[in-house]
């Protein structure tokens, strides 16, 4: 009976060791070829209803509008608001400004331009937290097809208090270069 449980322990073992060294040895993932902000210009006012953020109470409805350029690797907002308060599952009863910019990346000039935002929020009145976060995603379709967003608000100890992605319906986002 104790030959079996050695032998059990043993394929175990083995099997463990196996599983390890395979997942170390895997190749990662490429990081996108993302481009620092640099000589850029994001503008646009954009809303639309996400029916999978729609309830008796909520419309599903969000706004998102936004005005920044960076130049010579200086960020400027101008205005950024996200009014996530109409949608499902969000911890916000009111608009979340954009402070200040931390991050801002682009993939450059393409087809459909796309930029990744972070930064810090200014104080909401409705926030539970006034060290609150934000991620924004924007996609320039062109007239092709719509524009996309992806936004993502969170306190100052990363709860999330307010997200949401999906096609812009009215209105537009325009990613540029700065001229």
């Amino acid at each position: 009976m104790a030959r079996y449980s050695l032998l059990g322990l043993t394929v175990v073992a083995v099997n463990v060791w196996w599983t390890l060294g395979t997942g170390a040895s895997a190749q990662a993932l490429p990081s996108p070829p993302l481009k620092p902000c640099q000589d850029l210009h994001v503008s646009g006012k954009m809303d639309g209803v996400w029916e999978s953020r729609r309830d008796a109470q909520h419309s599903g409805r969000f706004e998102v509008t936004i005005y920044l350029s960076c130049k010579e690797g200086r960020t400027e907002i101008y205005n950024l608001e996200i009014h996530p308060q109409e949608l499902t599952d969000t911890k916000l009863n009111d608009i979340v400004y954009g402070k200040s910019v931390d991050y801002l990346a682009s993939i450059g000039q393409a087809a459909t331009p796309t930029v990744y935002i972070a930064g810090s929020c200014g104080q909401p009145a409705g926030s539970p937290d006034p060290n609150c976060n934000f991620w924004l995603m924007f996609v320039d379709n062109g007239q092709r097809a719509k524009d996309l967003v992806a936004f993502l608000v969170s306190d100052g100890a990363g709860q999330r208090l307010a997200y949401g992605a999906g096609p812009i319906d009215v209105g537009d986002v325009s990613i540029s270069g700065v001229e």
